[in-house]
């Protein structure tokens, strides 16, 4: 009897331990980690910033067309342009920032991966090497050629109402004459992932006065519809 009952312990504790490393045996995460690196020639020489981004690829069975997601951790990339301007590429690309699956796409456009071989996954951890990005012929429309992040400067590092967008064709008005992008690159690596950038961010913890509370803790931007709006996860991720 004792015999029978352990046995149906047994079951019920390795049931569920048998089903999860089955699961994942059939369904694998392929990470990956990344350095995103910004170079800008200025009046005073060239000034960079980079950011270590880990990408988790979580494949599961295939639903309405979808068998994975990309889950990215990681942090925009700061660079100090001296004489206090400054200039942020996003965790997002498009003309405001609204393609917020960049740094999960990126890898495949830089390294030139067929997103539909079944195969590419299990090469994404075994990836070595940098690749410089194009940075003349990126598309901030089309959304497989958006090979740039979205590039953002603050007037005034406490306010985030004081960002704009500045596209690497208008720096020398946005910033003066002799600044200009220099080179965006993407280099594979298995440094520690970034953290700190709210650190720069001096606005991170508000006030944000276009958000209205509406109960239970949640709230909604009422800033104008179609209008530029930055939000953290554009800074920031999964941290």
């Amino acid at each position: 009897m004792k015999r029978a009952i352990l046995a149906i312990v047994a079951a019920i504790i390795l049931a569920p331990l048998c089903f999860y490393f089955g699961y994942r045996l059939l369904y694998p995460t392929y990470t990956y980690r990344y350095r995103l690196a910004l170079e800008v020639e200025t009046p005073d020489g060239i000034r960079s910033g980079s950011s270590v981004i880990e990408v988790r690829y979580e494949t599961f069975p295939g639903f309405n067309g979808r068998d994975h997601v990309s889950r990215v951790f990681g942090e925009a990339v700061f660079v100090d342009l001296g004489h206090g301007q400054n200039l942020v590429g996003l965790l997002a690309a498009g003309p405001s920032g609204e393609d917020v699956d960049y740094p999960g796409r990126i890898v495949f456009l830089a390294f030139n991966l067929d997103g539909n071989d079944p195969n590419t996954p299990k090469r994404l951890s075994l990836l070595r090497g940098k690749r410089d990005l194009d940075i003349y012929h990126s598309s901030l429309y089309e959304v497989r050629k958006r090979l740039l992040p979205t590039f953002v400067t603050f007037r005034d590092l406490n306010d985030l109402s004081t960002a704009r967008i500045a596209p690497p064709d208008l720096f020398d008005e946005i910033f003066g004459t002799d600044f200009k992008l220099r080179n965006v690159s993407i280099e594979m690596t298995s440094d520690p992932v970034t953290s700190g950038i709210e650190k720069k961010m001096l606005w991170w913890n508000g006030p944000f006065p276009w958000l209205k509370p509406i109960g239970a803790g949640t709230y909604v931007d009422t800033r104008p519809q179609g209008s530029f709006k930055l939000t953290k996860e554009q800074f920031k991720r999964e941290f």
